[in-house]
């Protein structure tokens, strides 16, 4: 993993995964997707759930914590994210940090 600064973010490609970084401090995992000058596109891969917009968002949360159902997560909401600083970093995963994850959760399978 590398800790990058936003221009370098910004020259980075589609499909890179990384989380924003402030120091000692991780936020969500995300795919990168294009970028433009003021903001780029990304794709939470640890917090979004397949659903119809915030109401059912909200319903199937709550349904899943008070009766135990499941929740599909989704994998292909992709937002605009133009809300950062200037002085904004991100930690960006290498080629052999995403490896190891897949191979992680190829073990969790087997459980």
């Amino acid at each position: 993993m590398k800790i990058v600064d936003l221009p370098t973010f910004q020259t980075l490609s589609e499909g890179t995964i990384a989380a924003k970084y402030k120091p000692c401090v991780f936020g969500d995992l995300f795919i990168k997707g294009e970028s433009s000058e003021d903001d780029f596109v990304l794709t939470y891969i640890t917090t979004e759930i397949d659903c119809d917009g915030t109401d059912d968002f909200y319903d199937k949360l709550n349904d899943a914590r008070k009766n135990n159902t499941s929740v599909s997560m989704s994998f292909d909401e992709s937002i605009r994210d133009g809300r950062f600083k200037d002085d904004q970093l991100f930690a960006v995963w290498e080629k052999t940090d995403v490896e190891n994850l897949i191979a992680k959760l190829t073990d969790c399978l087997e459980v």
